[in-house]
């Protein structure tokens, strides 16, 4: 996979990575700038995946957890399958 770059969250102007998950495959948005306390994902940019670990220092957070307008993507059937055809 080539390593990821950021966009423009469609509906915020915060940067995001399309992340997948080290397990599970599936596509999230990860904020690109981490966070000093409270964030939880640890990211590798070389694989283009995400981790879900503890609480740390320095970590990313989820963009639904920090986006103004996440609600507005929930539950929307296109939204997935969009994000997953750009990769």
């Amino acid at each position: 996979m080539a390593t990821p770059h950021p966009r423009r969250c469609n509906v915020c102007p915060a940067y995001v990575y399309d992340l997948v998950h080290e397990r599970t495959r599936g596509l999230a948005p990860i904020d690109v700038d981490p966070v000093r306390e409270g964030g939880n994902i640890i990211i590798d940019l070389d694989r283009g995946e995400y981790a879900v670990a503890g609480s740390g220092l320095w970590r990313h957070l989820n963009h639904f957890v920090t986006c103004e307008s996440a609600a507005a993507f929930r539950g929307h059937p296109g939204a997935v399958r969009a994000r997953r055809a750009r990769l």
